[in-house]
């Protein structure tokens, strides 16, 4: 769970860099400056996008995880119940 709570300050991270530097493009006069305002943003937006899809397969894969651990719980549990079926 650390990863994924990393991953989640480091996407809300990305998401406040690229609306600062939008809202610095906005009020920047300097064409140049606007101009890397505006790039700068767009390559935060993109690694907000990729931290996401991170997020997303860590999050998928923990739920298989999950339900695999689940299901062997259960398959342990009849195998359980019918050797105690067989003892008696």
């Amino acid at each position: 769970m650390t990863t994924l709570n990393q991953l989640a300050s480091a996407h809300a991270t990305a998401l406040s860099l690229h609306a600062t530097l939008s809202q610095f493009a906005l009020e920047t006069l300097d064409p140049t400056i606007k101009t890397m305002y505006v790039e700068m943003a767009s390559g935060m937006q993109v690694i907000a996008s990729g931290i996401e899809r991170r997020k997303q397969q860590l999050t998928t894969r923990e739920q298989f995880i999950a339900q695999q651990y689940a299901q062997a719980l259960e398959a342990h549990a009849i195998v359980q119940s019918a050797e105690m079926t067989e003892t008696e």
